[in-house]
């Protein structure tokens, strides 16, 4: 007796083979979710901890600025400075739901938010963010205002993760390789491959230029820098 395979399963593994592979790196519990015509997979290669960094006065500052998702999350007071800044969509929202309505700069990178403190005449900032990522505001505000930075989490790298998405970059899986912060560029930028298609998508500026150029891998940067962008991206991209 011979068993025919259903006709579904036959159509389903069509669409699946004609889906478009992506790999990001988003951290633990983060994604850039489900896009149609994309097949994505994340692959985790930094843990996060949050840091107790005691009692701040945030009084003291004309504003404050949080330069990430996970800053919000790790980051408690009673009390706001009159100005809140974020630096980006993702992050605003996060304010939102907590009852602040933040500034967020026209272009979501750390130029475009200096240019806009320095606008506004903030003489006094506050910022909250991770013990890495880039320095563009600390070089560009430090000798302009008072500044002061805060660690409310720490970033580790994960080593089996680092591991897997070395492999997956080797093999030339994917179609796509998303990354989504100038910090996992860094660690993975090396293992991009000059003999694999994929095309590279930088969420934005600093990213880009964290990337270790290859010569026949092609950079595509996401005109809005955020996860949002890169969704808008990858469906301009079907």
């Amino acid at each position: 007796m011979i068993l025919k395979r259903p006709v579904m399963n036959l159509q389903e593994d069509s669409k699946r083979y004609q889906k478009r592979r992506v790999i990001s790196f988003r951290p633990e519990g983060k994604s850039l979710g489900e896009v149609e015509g994309f097949h994505i997979i994340n692959i985790p290669i930094e843990r996060t901890l949050c840091v107790n960094v005691g009692p701040i006065d945030v009084k003291q500052f004309e504003a404050i600025v949080f330069m990430s998702e996970k800053s919000v999350e790790c980051f408690t007071v009673n009390s706001m400075p009159e100005k809140v800044y974020a630096i980006g969509s993702e992050t605003a929202l996060l304010l939102k739901a907590k009852g602040i309505i933040p500034i967020v700069p026209e272009t979501y990178d750390s130029k475009s938010l200096a240019d806009r403190i320095l606008k506004d005449g903030i003489t006094s900032l506050l910022v909250i963010r991770s013990n890495k990522g880039n320095s563009y505001l600390r070089d560009k505000l430090q000798g302009e205002i008072k500044y002061k930075e805060v660690n409310s989490y720490i970033i580790e790298n994960d080593e089996k993760g680092v591991e897997k998405a070395k492999e997956y970059l080797e093999s030339c899986w994917a179609d796509y390789i998303v990354f989504t912060s100038s910090e996992t560029a860094k660690v993975l930028s090396k293992y991009l491959s000059d003999r694999c298609n994929y095309i590279v998508i930088s969420i934005g500026p600093f990213t880009t230029e964290a990337i270790e150029r290859k010569k026949e891998v092609k950079i595509i940067e996401s005109k809005e820098h955020s996860i949002g962008g890169i969704r808008k991206l990858l469906q301009d991209l079907r």
